[in-house]
């Protein structure tokens, strides 16, 4: 059987799986919430949508809520959680995602 490819810029997930009623071998599409990543002047990312975050051991924890502030200067005590250190620290960064790009 031949893999059905999501067309560019689908947002669904295609995998083999069982369905809902125990059929095994079948092809599931699941649509994908959006998510975007924005760093912000000198501070955190803001993260905006649905996320799991994984921990390093390998427990997965689904976010509630649709904003979500990560540490980006390294020095939050709730990491990967934003605590507001980057200001008590001084951290400067004016990032433009194009630098970074390499798509």
């Amino acid at each position: 059987m031949q893999h059905p490819t999501p067309g560019v810029g689908d947002t669904s997930k295609i995998e083999r799986g069982v369905d809902r009623f125990g059929r095994a071998d079948v092809w599931l599409a699941y649509a994908m919430a959006e998510v975007t990543i924005q760093p912000t002047k000198n501070g955190s990312y803001l993260v905006k949508g649905p996320i799991t975050i994984i921990g390093v051991d390998g427990t997965a924890y689904e976010l509630e809520g649709d904003e979500h502030w990560l540490c980006r200067c390294g020095h939050s005590q709730t990491k990967p959680f934003c605590d507001t250190s980057h200001k008590r620290v001084g951290f400067q960064s004016e990032p433009r995602v194009s630098d970074g790009l390499t798509c």
